[in-house]
């Protein structure tokens, strides 16, 4: 939604500020058929009105050496005076070199062979439709990935092209794509990739909405960052945690939740809370339920630091945020 700034408007000069603009895909294209020094465009244009002022709202798409890069434009029609055209650029999205593209072809046909209709429409509906789904339980997942890697001679590559395949999977709408890219660094290339190469992609994932929902943000959080965390120390727990100012709501999620596994440590809680504290005051509720989940598992071992958190902020909680950081409250604590 596109609307004036406050304090601007009648004869003066129009200026708009983007509010909201949903990245959604406009057509599908084959970058594989352009020439690397090829430079084409293709747009949408979507005519709407605000206020009285009737708008224009594109979406540009350029082709130029092997990468795309999308463009989202509005400003308004024939409009009086000057106005400020407002431009978002999202990050240039790769293209899948064909030594990726094959054996990423094999893994989707076989999960496609053992897809089930009645898994599909359970994992949607349960996620209420945010994410598509093949079908494929996640036992299926892990068997047919282990095969798949050694049948392709994936598991021969080098470290750092698997881990290219990995974050190409990513790349994918299906939540089975993605939580295969998740289960290939997990299972696969943890001990094998410097922190300080890895966690820049990572935000990427986040950067490009390739992580969009709470189900594919949760297994990351706790099947990568997690033991990212674990094995890499403080200084790699520094940077997950200053993840809480993003404005992405699910890289923010991850500030907070990439420490369920690491809370029996004490020398993490308090950074953990100081992110909490920033998130509970998001108005969105995968932010509150990431904290309500955080705060039940410091509980375990320091109910009184939960208190203290919850009586400081209860004006920010939801109901299920609240319940769900009380749910031990009457229980004895662990042992740290």
């Amino acid at each position: 939604m596109l609307k004036p700034e406050n304090g601007m408007g009648g004869d003066g000069p129009l200026r708009f500020s983007l509010i909201i603009v949903k990245r959604t895909p406009v057509f599908e294209l084959n970058p594989s058929t352009f020439q690397p020094s090829e430079k084409k465009f293709a747009w949408q244009r979507i005519f709407f009105k605000e206020n009285q002022t009737s708008f224009e709202f594109r979406t540009f798409i350029s082709f130029r050496y092997e990468k795309i890069t999308v463009y989202h434009t509005a400003a308004p029609v024939n409009p009086q005076g000057n106005s400020a055209v407002i431009q978002k650029k999202i990050p240039p999205m790769p293209i899948t070199s064909q030594h990726l593209q094959t054996p990423i072809e094999s893994l989707q046909a076989a999960f496609q062979d053992v897809a089930k209709q009645e898994t599909k429409l359970w994992w949607e509906a349960y996620l209420k439709g945010t994410l598509d789904f093949r079908g494929v339980g996640i036992p299926q997942i892990r068997s047919v990935l282990a095969q798949w890697r050694h049948q392709s001679g994936v598991d021969s590559w080098p470290a750092t092209e698997q881990f290219e395949l990995a974050l190409q999977l990513f790349e994918y709408p299906w939540a089975e794509d993605k939580l295969a890219g998740i289960l290939q660094i997990q299972l696969y290339l943890a001990q094998d990739l410097p922190w300080k190469m890895s966690l820049p992609r990572y935000e990427y994932l986040f950067e490009r909405e390739l992580i969009s929902d709470w189900n594919t943000c949760d297994w990351f959080c706790i099947r990568v960052l997690s033991p990212l965390i674990a094995s890499q120390g403080k200084e790699c727990a520094d940077k997950i945690s200053a993840w809480d100012q993003s404005p992405n709501l699910w890289q923010a999620r991850a500030s907070v939740v990439a420490f369920v596994k690491s809370i029996a440590e004490e020398s993490y809680r308090f950074q953990v809370l100081q992110s909490c504290s920033k998130l509970i005051r998001r108005p969105e509720r995968f932010a509150k339920t990431g904290v309500g989940w955080v705060l039940r598992e410091i509980s375990k071992f320091d109910m009184e630091a939960v208190s203290g958190f919850v009586e400081q902020h209860r004006q920010d909680f939801s109901r299920e945020s609240l319940k769900n950081a009380l749910k031990y409250a009457d229980q004895p604590k662990k042992r740290s």
